[in-house]
């Protein structure tokens, strides 16, 4: 409603979303509620933890992390302010095994299949829309 007023008048604004312009300015001026200075306060340390954790944890570890610091709050709670304020839990790449050191002083093996000819082409297959029918006999009839 904030970013509305803005660009049209309040008035107009007020009476289009069935609101009084009293009470528009009353949730304007209103002070956080208990319950968002609660937020305030555990997204502060949601974030501590989150890069704490190297910015992996996604919201059931970090609520686990936090309650083992005596900090009431759920998973939930902690999954909605972490969605709201755009965190989530970085995923570890997939093990790559580097075994490879090209940087060796020992001697490196000849390619052998660069030595050799290619090998020839086979000559065109004989083109067809699948393997034939198989033609069977029935199993069973009518007649005695």
């Amino acid at each position: 409603m904030k970013t509305l007023a803005v660009e049209f008048p309040l008035a107009q604004v007020c009476a289009v979303l069935g609101v009084s312009r009293s009470g528009y300015y009353d949730w304007l001026l209103r002070k956080p509620s208990q319950r968002q200075r609660a937020n305030e306060q555990l997204l502060a340390l949601i974030i501590g933890a989150h890069t704490a954790a190297r910015k992996t944890y996604g919201s059931p570890r970090l609520a686990q992390a936090l309650k083992k610091q005596n900090i009431p709050c759920g998973r939930h709670r902690v999954a909605r302010l972490m969605r709201h304020h755009g965190l989530r839990g970085l995923q570890k790449r997939a093990f790559r095994p580097r075994t490879t050191d090209s940087a060796h002083p020992l001697p490196i093996a000849p390619n052998r299949l660069k030595e050799c000819p290619a090998p020839a082409q086979r000559p065109a297959a004989k083109s067809s829309a699948g393997p034939p029918p198989i033609i069977s006999k029935p199993r069973w009839s009518r007649t005695p």
